[in-house]
């Protein structure tokens, strides 16, 4: 059976607006009454709201680039507009 995006959203929302386990599980028993997919569906898109992932969250460094990264100074890296600094520039 193909589950309506539409029907998924709408019950998803609707659990969500009642802010509690408690409302959410009424809302499941509610609206997905014997229908075990949409039901599964969205249980797991109600797991995922309460649990997001924060990988945005945390700066991207890779392994020993951390090291590299805190060597770099502002002035080390031109003036934004041009990165690298001119001939005159290095042999002032």
């Amino acid at each position: 059976m193909t589950l309506d995006p539409d029907r998924v959203q709408a019950v998803f929302l609707a659990a969500l607006a009642t802010g509690t386990p408690g409302g959410r599980t009424a809302v499941l028993d509610r609206e997905c009454a014997a229908d075990d997919v949409l039901r599964h569906r969205v249980e797991a898109l109600l797991m995922a709201h309460d649990r997001p992932d924060r990988l945005l969250d945390r700066p991207f460094v890779l392994p020993g680039v951390q090291a590299a990264a805190a060597r770099v100074q502002p002035t080390d890296m031109g003036d934004g507009v041009n990165p690298l600094p001119s001939d005159a520039e290095r042999m002032s």
